[in-house]
């Protein structure tokens, strides 16, 4: 039993749209149109949160490589199968899960939460490890410490850098490109892995 609010839209839907309360979308998606209204969604301030999934369905794969910039959890292709739609349902049960998890870090005299979902990345410097997430957050303790805090969703990339995998948006023999822009320089060596860690990401 899933227990997800939904929201089901059809096409040419406006962003005030999306201000109700959904953590899962279904969009129809016949054109381009659709695709680039998703982006709209992602980057407007007035759009939707970073937490909320979106699952295309769509005779169409002409597009399906350019909505990786959508970060959408699944593309179901029409005629649309009972036990795929049983499938997504259940990923997005166990994302939405993960989305709750929170890291809380004592610096001075205060407490700090970061949702694991927030992290970009994170990177060591001597004794010290900076996270970077919608701020950064700078805490005393080694990477081994933070990665064994995290979950599947986060790759360890050499011995100073740990990546949210799902913050990629591009990979190359020598740096990881995040959505945001962030360059991070790839260990000699890594490419393979990292791809692979991409690749088998649920």
């Amino acid at each position: 039993m899933w227990y997800i609010p939904i929201l089901l839209l059809p096409q040419r839907t406006s962003c005030s749209t999306m201000q109700k309360k959904a953590t899962t979308i279904f969009c129809s998606w016949t054109l381009k149109w659709e695709l680039w209204t998703a982006l709209r969604w992602r980057s407007s301030s007035a759009g939707i949160s970073d937490t909320v999934q979106i699952v295309f369905i769509t005779g169409y794969s002409d597009y399906i490589s350019e909505g990786y910039e959508v970060a959408a959890l699944h593309y179901l292709m029409k005629p649309v199968k009972e036990e795929k739609l049983c499938s997504v349902l259940d990923r997005a049960t166990e994302k939405l899960s993960k989305n709750e998890k929170v890291l809380n870090f004592e610096i001075g005299s205060e407490m700090v939460r970061v949702p694991i979902y927030q992290i970009r990345y994170a990177d060591v410097f001597g004794n010290y490890v900076t996270i970077h997430a919608l701020s950064d957050v700078t805490v005393k303790m080694t990477l081994g410490e933070l990665e064994k805090q995290l979950d599947e969703r986060f790759y360890r990339a050499g011995r100073s850098t740990i990546i949210n995998l799902t913050q990629i948006s591009r990979v190359t023999k020598t740096e990881i490109n995040l959505s945001d822009g962030t360059a991070i320089p790839l260990p000699r060596g890594a490419y393979d892995g990292i791809n692979r860690a991409i690749i088998n990401m649920r």
